[in-house]
């Protein structure tokens, strides 16, 4: 009877463990895309302007691709690589443009080929969320130079993720 007694009770709190759990999840799901988004976007300001390397690792999507962070193997960054790189990757001119970033600096469109959803690593269909930050060095004079650093960010497994960055000019 001990044993029946004690194997009822675990069965029991593994059965409600397993249930928290997934209701969790599901409450996650349930946030509406434009607060998920919202409160992403918070804590991703929030984590940049902190200069808080950890934090910001929990919000990429890993390997994190783009244009100039291919590695050797063909992958994007790992966390090592973002750690090792991030004052490369988020200096403080990017820092400051990200956490000001006005409306017109951000796009939103579905990824269509597959050639786009492998170089930033999301299946075709899914929508990115693009912050494109255009940068203007020596204005004016013979010596000028543009360029531009491009956020992209989806929902990866319910949670949105900074998933690519790309460099141009």
């Amino acid at each position: 009877m001990k044993n029946l007694i004690f194997l009822l009770t675990f069965s029991s709190i593994f059965f409600l463990a397993c249930n928290s759990d997934s209701n969790s999840k599901k409450a996650s799901n349930d946030i509406p895309d434009d607060k998920l988004w919202a409160i992403f976007m918070s804590d991703f300001k929030n984590v940049i302007g902190k200069n808080d390397l950890q934090g910001v690792v929990k919000l990429i999507d890993f390997p994190l691709d783009g244009n100039f962070f291919t590695t050797n193997t063909g992958e994007g960054l790992s966390k090592n690589g973002v750690l090792k790189n991030y004052a490369k990757i988020i200096g403080n001119d990017v820092r400051q443009r990200v956490i000001a970033a006005k409306s017109d600096e951000w796009s939103e469109r579905k990824v269509t080929s597959q050639q786009e959803a492998k170089s930033l690593g999301i299946p075709v269909g899914e929508t990115v969320k693009v912050l494109n930050l255009n940068f203007v060095f020596d204005e004016g004079t013979d010596s000028q130079t543009e360029s531009a650093q491009i956020f992209y960010f989806a929902k990866v497994d319910g949670d949105y993720k900074w998933c690519a960055m790309m460099i141009l000019g």
